[in-house]
């Protein structure tokens, strides 16, 4: 039996309108906390398209940094592009 179901039958039985008092506070209690770290896309500024994903914290700042482009065959300048998801 789902968990809500439950906690409604527990105190629905004795008529007491707490029932969804209940229900509302178990759904807080279990609700995500956003997660500490993002991926992010990591594009090549020397206009060959060449990217990469990279892990940040949320509360940092845009990445930029320096990482090999194996088509220029040289380290480039790397920004970040676009959050791709919470990790």
């Amino acid at each position: 039996m789902p968990r809500k179901q439950l906690l409604v039958g527990r105190f629905a039985r004795h008529g007491d309108p707490r029932g969804a008092v209940a229900m509302f506070l178990s759904v807080v209690s279990f609700a995500k906390s956003k997660s500490k770290t993002l991926l992010v896309k990591m594009v090549s500024q020397a206009g060959t398209g060449f990217s990469f994903n990279a892990k940040r914290s949320r509360l940092r700042e845009k990445l930029t940094l320096l990482h090999y482009d194996p088509l220029v065959k040289k380290k480039v300048l790397f920004t970040e592009q676009k959050k791709i998801r919470s990790l």
